[in-house]
């Protein structure tokens, strides 16, 4: 390599750095308030970190399969949605365009969903059970704070029921444990989670009432260099190999 050419790839390397982190990582957006089972946070002195639970598990995987190590963005609710921010990211999964509001069209979905997220209202094995949404009149619920609820958004807004609103949803289910909340809103793969590995959420009940049933997928940010044709060949196989499911039962109590 002529020296010319040598000092042009230098300054490639300076100016573009992520052109080069590209081809050896697959960077996936992760919220910055997951809890178990979906993923456990760790700080480091620099940064937090996945350290296991099936989504960091699942995204390792999908990175495997492309050839590709995983890398995990930790970001808070509303960075998530700025174009500028998504722009230094690859791919985002187990979320849904409802959830994304306008930076949905920042993405190419993957029609293959991989799962329903479920909502549940969790209550003290003595209250009564919600059936139906006009229960939750007067209620203090737990809420996770940023996070909206348009199912049941009405309500909090027309001052039927209040709103309790906590940092993380360990914070929130922890209120609910202390009986500071009537009901607490939480993932029903979280509340299932908990009872297996928690005696004290024996006390604990999930009411029918569902708040929400949401399909979540997989996307590929537009600006990424990755190919939506590889992205999605890469889910087929995990699919068929049902590496979901078997996180899934690794996590979970059976039922």
């Amino acid at each position: 390599m002529s020296a010319k050419l040598k000092l042009v790839f230098l300054w490639f390397i300076l100016l573009c750095p992520n052109a080069f982190a590209q081809q050896n990582s697959l960077r996936f957006l992760a919220p910055d308030v997951a809890t178990m089972p979906e993923g456990r946070i760790t700080k480091t002195a620099n940064n937090k970190i996945y350290s296991e639970g099936y989504v960091p598990d699942f995204e390792n995987a999908l990175a495997a399969v492309l050839g590709l190590k995983a890398v995990h963005v930790m970001l808070s609710r509303k960075r998530m949605e700025l174009p500028e921010i998504l722009s230094s990211i690859d791919v985002a999964c187990f979320a849904s365009p409802a959830w994304r509001g306008s930076s949905a069209d920042l993405y190419d979905w993957v029609k293959l969903p991989l799962m329903n997220i479920d909502y549940v209202l969790v209550g003290d094995k003595n209250m009564p059970p919600i059936t139906k949404q006009s229960d939750l009149i007067g209620k203090h619920i737990g809420t996770l704070l940023g996070y909206r609820y348009p199912e049941i958004e009405y309500l909090f807004e027309k001052k039927l029921a209040y709103r309790e609103d906590a940092p993380t949803h360990d914070s929130a289910i922890l209120k609910q444990k202390l009986k500071r909340t009537d009901y607490t809103i939480v993932r029903q793969t979280q509340f299932r989670y908990l009872q297996k590995i928690d005696v004290n959420f024996a006390n604990l009940m999930a009411s029918p009432l569902i708040v929400s049933s949401t399909p979540v997928y997989c996307a590929r940010i537009k600006t990424s260099q990755l190919s939506q044709e590889r992205f999605e060949a890469a889910l087929h196989q995990l699919a068929k190999e049902k590496t979901l499911e078997r996180l899934l039962a690794k996590y979970l109590p059976h039922d």
